[in-house]
């Protein structure tokens, strides 16, 4: 999951639960929901991540196109 994470992360500086989930789906990989709940905090770590919730200010800033203001994953200072 850890380079799944990264390849979002370079790919467009972040990311949600939800683009984790689909991007596995798309390759055909399932996981629970528990080992998402379970890994996350430990990867946030690793990675020097936060968990954000989106303002319009930072939707414009990733190009986030998603309706709604999700909680997305992005590099701590940035």
């Amino acid at each position: 999951m850890l380079q799944t994470l990264n390849i979002l992360l370079e790919k467009d500086g972040y990311f949600t639960l939800n683009t984790v989930k689909d991007f596995y789906s798309d390759n055909e990989v399932f996981f629970s929901e528990k080992t998402y709940v379970r890994q996350i905090p430990a990867i946030m770590q690793q990675l020097n991540l936060e968990k954000v919730k989106a303002s319009k200010k930072i939707k414009e800033e990733y190009k986030i196109l998603s309706v709604g203001y999700p909680y997305i994953f992005i590099k701590k200072g940035e």
